[in-house]
């Protein structure tokens, strides 16, 4: 893969950067592409001195015109994307009762529109590749539903659906697209959910539990899964569902 690009969104934290260094290990030159610029430069430097070629580009996904100036970058410096992963994405829960326009308007602008305008900004680099693959991170949650969870949900099951209409528009022009979804992570993004209830420890113990494995994912395992879907064993991939989620949603 030494002479392949992939650009990751969502990249500074989590699972983005874990994939970010999967495939800086597997020869790609990585773009990476977060609103958290300190975070996104460290993981520059870190990609740097382990041999890889980073660059980092501070986009916030949920704006049109940042996914617009991201692909211009990635145009002008570059030219071409062989991988794209959008695994920008946000959380916020509680009951429904609780939820305001805001909080219903952060979520599906980062999590379904972002994924909607950073791929529709790369296009023309995606099509100059001879292996282009598209993967989109969604979650179990945009497969089945989760109680306090509506928003998360909405903006999760666009990001499925999403993926399944744009791998039959974009199979003509030779780009795969296929969507990861994955079970509770053992992330920064969940340490920040389990810091918002009266016993976290319980709560992890409950995630845990809820799947067959009895343990959470963690982000080598969705690194793992994305190494797949944007690699040659997957040529003849595209439009599914691939449920890394310890079990969960086969209950």
């Amino acid at each position: 893969m030494s002479d392949r690009v992939a650009v990751v969104t969502g990249a500074s934290s989590g699972s983005g950067r874990e994939i970010s260094r999967r495939l800086t290990r597997e020869g790609y030159r990585v773009v990476l592409a977060d609103v958290d610029e300190p975070g996104g430069l460290a993981l520059a430097d870190e990609l740097r001195a382990a041999g890889g070629e980073p660059m980092f580009v501070r986009c916030d996904v949920a704006s049109v015109d940042s996914a617009r100036e991201l692909g211009e970058t990635v145009a002008e410096r570059i030219g071409v994307v062989d991988a794209l992963v959008n695994c920008a994405g946000v959380g916020r829960f509680g009951p429904m009762d609780d939820f305001d326009e805001g909080a219903w308007d952060v979520q599906m602008n980062v999590n379904a529109k972002g994924i909607f305008f950073v791929t529709k900004y790369l296009l023309a680099c995606l099509e100059r590749s001879e292996h282009a693959s598209v993967v989109n991170i969604g979650s179990g949650a945009g497969v089945v539903g989760v109680g306090n969870s509506i928003a998360y949900c909405a903006s999760k099951g666009a990001a499925v659906n999403m993926s399944r209409a744009m791998a039959i528009d974009l199979a003509p022009r030779g780009i795969r697209v296929n969507c990861l979804c994955p079970g509770v992570v053992d992330t920064p993004f969940n340490d920040k959910v389990l810091a918002e209830v009266p016993d976290p420890a319980a709560v992890r113990r409950a995630q845990e539990a809820a799947h067959p494995l009895h343990r959470l994912a963690t982000p080598q395992d969705i690194a793992g899964g994305v190494s797949y879907l944007v690699g040659d064993d997957a040529a003849f991939v595209t439009g599914a569902v691939l449920m890394v989620d310890g079990g969960l949603t086969a209950q």
